[in-house]
């Protein structure tokens, strides 16, 4: 394998993490973040825009979160 398969290998690698990212995110968005944390239900487009790339980056974990079955949220006074 040559050094130039090896990069593009990478560079399609990282393309398709990041296109999962951008579809997980509007998933999060759009259903897990408010079971998640209630305190994101109405959140409005500035928020939403800042934790966005944060979203797309960390997916495989906010995933595992959204999806465990313990996850009622904060609880009160946290």
């Amino acid at each position: 394998m040559s050094a130039t398969q090896i990069v593009e290998t990478a560079w399609l690698i990282a393309g398709v993490y990041l296109i999962i990212g951008v579809i997980a995110a509007i998933a999060i968005h759009a259903v897990f973040l408010p079971k998640m944390d209630s305190r994101t239900e109405g959140a409005g487009v500035f928020f939403r825009l800042l934790i966005t790339p944060g979203l797309v980056l960390l997916w495989p974990i906010m995933l595992l979160k959204a999806l465990r079955p313990n996850s009622a949220g904060p609880t009160e006074g946290a």
